[in-house]
């Protein structure tokens, strides 16, 4: 029987074959999440069985906002399966993230770009990776780059969505390496940029 998944997410590439378009049952390892999105189809109709059956991990179904026209009648969102003595369970929180559930993993999905408040719930999931693991983003310039660029998105959501005056650059001057939680906790309780700005120093100065 041959299957092919949407996506498959390692959360340890090493473990990946990187060399082979395939994974064969009984000698490659599995993914720690297979991914199907039910455009036009129902995996609850073989796939999800078969998936089961072969003792992957962790699967998500994902049933898009955008409805196609040939789709059954399915309400949109994302459901896991997680495996657990030989058969799947629903979960509303992902085994392989830990924290992230399924709601919010169908929303970053459906979002034609990354909302601020995705990458602040991909941060905090990078975060408890890294410290379970041992590693952080300062391993990986790239992971560092991209957490700036979700801890940047997050606050000046948080500062629109309250409704805050701000200019067209309300984060310039703030300090490197500033924790995020500090940002974020600035941005919900100021009623300003200027006292945004004064509770930001207050920190730095302590």
């Amino acid at each position: 029987r041959v299957m092919q998944a949407d996506e498959v997410v390692y959360l340890y590439p090493s473990r990946a074959d990187l060399g082979s378009a395939k994974i064969v049952v009984g000698e490659h390892p599995f993914p720690d999440v297979v991914l199907e999105v039910d455009h036009t189809t129902d995996v609850r109709r073989g796939k999800l069985r078969l998936y089961e059956s072969w003792g992957f991990p962790e699967l998500w179904v994902e049933v898009p906002e955008r409805r196609a026209s040939s789709r059954p009648r399915r309400r949109a969102g994302l459901t896991i399966h997680l495996l657990e003595g030989g058969a799947y369970r629903e979960s509303p929180v992902s085994r392989a993230f830990p924290g992230w559930r399924a709601a919010a993993i169908h929303t970053a999905l459906n979002e034609a770009k990354p909302s601020g408040w995705t990458h602040a719930v991909l941060e905090h999931l990078g975060r408890t990776l890294g410290e379970r693991d041992g590693t952080g983003p300062d391993d990986d310039p790239l992971s560092h780059s991209l957490l700036d660029q979700g801890r940047t998105e997050a606050v000046l959501e948080i500062l629109r969505v309250r409704g805050v005056p701000c200019s067209e650059n309300p984060l310039a001057g703030i300090p490197d390496g500033l924790p995020v939680g500090i940002a974020v906790a600035a941005a919900l309780a100021c009623h300003s940029e200027q006292d945004f700005h004064a509770r930001l120093r207050a920190h730095a100065g302590k």
